[in-house]
């Protein structure tokens, strides 16, 4: 790569909490998780003064489209849903939009966010247990060619599928040096169980992937997206997440650098 720029890609399998840990990295309700995993490209955003949309798309709409900080009446006849839309409603129709995700070969996302700004792109993969095969190969190849390290979403609730270990094995093998391990919705699990859950799935990177040490980080992305929409109100016990939050984030950008 000829730039300078830091980058990190974000793996996990469909419905693991992923855009929502996104979302937390850029404090924006930016990515909506769809129902079913559609696009097949990898999303990269990076820093920019506005919110900036630039996509190529294949298929029988081939082209690129690029949007600009004052596109609030997006309408383009030919896809499906972008009929006087704003730059996010925009983000939603590319990622979760059956007809027009499957045309998506390469999205790109300009966003103001201070984390961004540390010269960092987030790379957001396809998930990796989604019934294609090339959901996987587009993750093998951003993980192998593009990204300085990459975070392993694995949700409390549901810690280490055999699809997910079978994919890190086989696949991200080569690559489990760079991976950075994060157990999100940690706010889902009882406090006197929260350590049984980190020890059990440590223990079980070491003996399933060999990986020792695995370096594991606890999260809610969750309470941070409440916390900042508003919607759901923070039980004063969870604000905890929020300040543990910041220091992940500062480990991974000193990890990058």
């Amino acid at each position: 790569r000829s730039d300078s720029n830091l980058y990190l890609a974000v793996i996990g399998e469909f419905s693991s909490g992923k855009s929502t840990f996104i979302n937390a990295l850029l404090r924006d309700d930016l990515l909506k998780t769809s129902v079913l995993p559609t696009t097949a490209a990898a999303t990269k955003l990076c820093y920019g003064s506005c919110l900036e949309v630039k996509v190529q798309l294949g298929g029988t709409r081939s082209g690129t489209i690029k949007t600009h900080l004052n596109s609030q009446k997006i309408t383009i006849p030919w896809l499906p849903g972008v009929n006087g839309i704003d730059n996010r409603e925009f983000i939603h129709v590319l990622t979760t939009k059956d007809e027009v995700a499957k045309d998506v070969e390469q999205l790109t996302i300009t966003h103001p966010a201070p984390f961004l700004a540390n010269s960092i792109v987030i790379i957001d993969t396809p998930g990796t247990n989604a019934t294609s095969t090339l959901h996987g190969e587009v993750t093998r190849k951003v993980i192998a060619n593009e990204a300085d390290a990459v975070i392993i979403i694995i949700p409390a609730t549901m810690p280490l599928s055999q699809s997910l270990a079978s994919f890190l094995r086989s696949t991200l093998r080569p690559f489990i040096h760079r991976c950075v391990f994060v157990v999100t919705r940690m706010d889902q699990i009882r406090q006197r169980e929260q350590s049984d859950v980190l020890n059990n799935l440590r223990s079980r990177l070491v003996e399933q992937l060999g990986i020792n040490p695995p370096i594991l980080y606890s999260c809610s992305a969750q309470v941070v997206m409440d916390d900042i929409t508003g919607e759901e109100p923070v039980p004063r016990d969870l604000l905890v997440w929020k300040q543990r939050f910041k220091q992940l984030e500062e480990l991974v950008i000193n990890r990058l650098c």
